[in-house]
């Protein structure tokens, strides 16, 4: 997935479940993500660029935490296969 300021939320967060409990940690503004109702409406027309606002914060700012819950998240699961594959070499 290609991370722009025009992304919706709603892709963001179907692609990575992961991330709505992180937004709504990381900004209070974010917490009404947690809503399904409202992530499925508001979040296909919600974008990055509209949610940083929303949050008061710089869009580049917000923009590099998705990256980085989306980068750890990949990580994670690549190790978890890893394990896994190795548990299953090994036995």
């Amino acid at each position: 997935m290609l991370l722009t300021k025009e992304t919706t939320i709603y892709t963001l967060t179907q692609e990575y479940p992961v991330l709505i409990d992180a937004l709504a940690t990381h900004n209070t503004a974010f917490e009404k993500l947690k809503n399904t109702l409202l992530r499925q409406t508001m979040g296909r027309v919600s974008t990055i660029e509209k949610a940083a606002a929303m949050g008061n914060e710089r869009v580049l700012d917000l923009m590099l935490f998705i990256a980085g819950k989306v980068k750890d998240h990949r990580q994670s699961r690549w190790l978890e296969r890893l394990g896994a594959a190795q548990s299953g070499i090994c036995n």
